[in-house]
């Protein structure tokens, strides 16, 4: 099982890059994440300048909430086009069914290359988003390299990784027994996370009970935590957003495992493994 995860998550990364060089590849894989927060900081920046007021504090928040999304957005949207990817356009979903690990591996290591390469993603963004809001633009973004709490940030990135992949396989569930749902399930699901994930603002100020929705998500509590560990980092304020999000991590690695093996079950049972939708 390990091995086939460890080939599979290979075997993604190659796809992820396109077999391209590491530098062209570090290059795109910067653009892409960074350009999302160039548009999320400028819309910052024209609406402080239209209401003569800069609030660095709010834009901290908002800075580290588009960071953590980038970990959201890229697991989703892998595992979320995986079945599709496979069945249809590889037509390779039959010859991984055969083999004697089957699919559970080959989409955790998936889905695994996908968080190395937003984790890559994360690290050029931090970089090159505090030079140009910091430097450039003189925002201030209130993180201190030497107050930040990495044993707790590396907590967070583990456990929101583990949550979201297992969300990954509830929707691959999803799509094993279902057509033409695949090309847009993804991106309805992180646009949910987006929305009412705390990413961009507090789940709050949304109005009743829509809000009520954040607390049933792992996101809420992985992009808290992430927050809490890079801009506070003391134990007693991060302690408690882990515990959530540990615990929202078993929950979902419980309700991913059954929905996907009742998916799995039933698309056996109609035969419907490899069945291709044609447009």
């Amino acid at each position: 099982f390990i091995r086939s995860a460890w080939y599979s998550a290979w075997l993604g990364w190659k796809l992820e890059t396109n077999w391209a060089d590491p530098l062209t590849f570090a290059g795109y894989y910067l653009l892409r994440p960074f350009a999302s927060l160039l548009i999320v900081g400028f819309i910052f920046v024209i609406g402080s300048f239209a209401g003569g007021k800069t609030n660095t504090q709010y834009f901290t928040y908002l800075f580290l909430g588009q960071i953590a999304y980038v970990y959201v957005l890229q697991i989703t949207v892998t595992t979320g086009y995986f079945i599709h990817e496979e069945r249809a356009k590889y037509e390779t979903l039959r010859s991984v069914y055969v083999t004697p690990t089957s699919i559970r591996p080959y989409l955790l290591g998936r889905a695994l290359s996908a968080a190395f390469a937003s984790t890559v993603s994360l690290l050029l963004t931090i970089v090159f988003g505090t030079i140009v809001f910091s430097g450039l633009l003189g925002l201030n973004l209130e993180i201190d390299l030497f107050r930040i709490n990495y044993a707790a940030l590396v907590m967070s990135l583990t456990l929101g990784i583990v949550s979201l992949i297992s969300a990954g396989f509830v929707l691959s569930g999803i799509n094993l027994v279902s057509t033409r749902l695949q090309m847009n399930l993804s991106e309805y699901v992180s646009g949910i996370f987006f929305l009412l994930g705390d990413v961009i603002f507090p789940p709050t100020t949304l109005p009743y009970p829509l809000y009520l929705i954040s607390y049933v998500l792992p996101v809420t509590y992985y992009t808290r935590a992430v927050r809490a560990s890079i801009i506070d980092g003391a134990w007693d304020v991060v302690i408690p957003n882990l515990q959530m999000l540990l615990l929202m991590a078993i929950l979902t690695t419980i309700v991913g495992s059954i929905v996907f093996a009742a998916a799995e079950k039933r698309a056996k049972r109609l035969g419907v493994i490899d069945r291709k939708s044609e447009y």
